[in-house]
């Protein structure tokens, strides 16, 4: 397998996670585009997908367009080139047949101008520099090609709109791939692989002999009440009993199996700035604790006190 060995300027420590939003974030991020274009200037196609990405099948028929200079995940409502998604695409290297050759220049040029931007501004997101670079080449001749956004599924579709939350949901027929994006931290992400039991544990992380297991029913789905104050104390109310259940089950030395949570919607048209300020709303009516409670946090309290809310079948 031919290989090509990347000493990449990080600036910081590879060795931890770093926050979205962060400087650390940012300069590790831009890595990919240096990554990209070593691969790109040793004359192969570079297929681009994040460590939190999740593949369904093998993407490569699914590149269609073979006249495309780039074929690139889609985000919410993709219109404009700064809502593609950095995290997963395939551009096209130079092959040396005489139909790609432009097209691998015009890619070649893309990740230079991404790159040269984030030397510029070094606190510049990689998204916002590749997505940058590439409202400009679309006015000299790019040619794009956006991925089906149900196929290849960011994380606010995947979780939110699609409703794959555990492993009882799971095969995604559909999916060629989802991005495990549209949160904070490393710990979100975690959570949500162990829940749709896509997550590697130790071999008795779920299954210890010697450990005692409790769960318990949170508010039923029919406690959802119309009207946001209402919604709001429901919300109150399930933290409130969590917090209680955590408390019980460190009295009793047992592992607190996670129900599956309620939204408590207050619409099922609810705006999209009322769901990210604060409480998730979907017609499934289900969420996931980092719905409304910061799973680091809760980890560093809890982190061996509780398991994720899976089939209670595998238990």
């Amino acid at each position: 397998m031919p290989s090509i060995l990347l000493e990449l300027d990080t600036f910081d420590s590879t060795s931890k996670s770093s926050d979205f939003g962060s400087s650390d974030f940012a300069n590790k991020a831009n890595m990919k585009t240096l990554a990209v274009l070593h691969v790109l200037q040793s004359g192969y196609n570079p297929l681009l997908s994040d460590v939190d990405i999740q593949l369904f099948k093998n993407p490569f028929p699914f590149f269609t367009c073979s006249e495309c200079d780039l074929h690139i995940q889609r985000e919410e409502g993709a219109e404009s080139a700064r809502e593609k998604n950095s995290g997963f695409m395939s551009a096209l290297a130079d092959r040396f047949i005489c139909s790609y050759v432009r097209n691998s220049e015009m890619s070649l040029s893309i990740f230079q101008r991404a790159w040269q931007l984030y030397q510029e501004n070094r606190s510049m997101r990689h998204q916002v520099a590749i997505s940058t670079s590439i409202d400009e080449f679309l006015l000299k001749g790019l040619k794009m090609y956006l991925l089906s956004i149900r196929e290849f599924a960011p994380g606010w579709m995947f979780f939110e709109e699609m409703h794959y939350l555990t492993l009882d949901d799971l095969p995604c027929d559909d999916c060629v791939m989802f991005h495990n994006n549209w949160v904070m931290t490393a710990s979100a992400k975690v959570y949500r692989m162990k829940e749709l039991g896509l997550y590697r544990t130790s071999s008795d992380y779920y299954t210890n002999q010697e450990s005692l297991y409790m769960t318990y029913t949170p508010l039923p789905e029919e406690a959802t009440i119309r009207g946001l104050l209402m919604c709001v104390s429901l919300v109150v109310q399930e933290q409130e009993m969590l917090s209680t259940m955590l408390l019980v089950a460190v009295a009793l030395n047992r592992i607190l199996i996670l129900p599956s949570f309620h939204c408590h919607r207050a619409d099922l048209k609810a705006s999209r700035e009322l769901q990210f300020d604060g409480i998730l709303y979907h017609p499934a009516n289900r969420c996931t604790l980092n719905t409304f409670w910061c799973v680091r946090d809760f980890d560093r309290e809890f982190g061996d006190w509780y398991r994720e809310s899976i089939s209670l079948l595998d238990w």
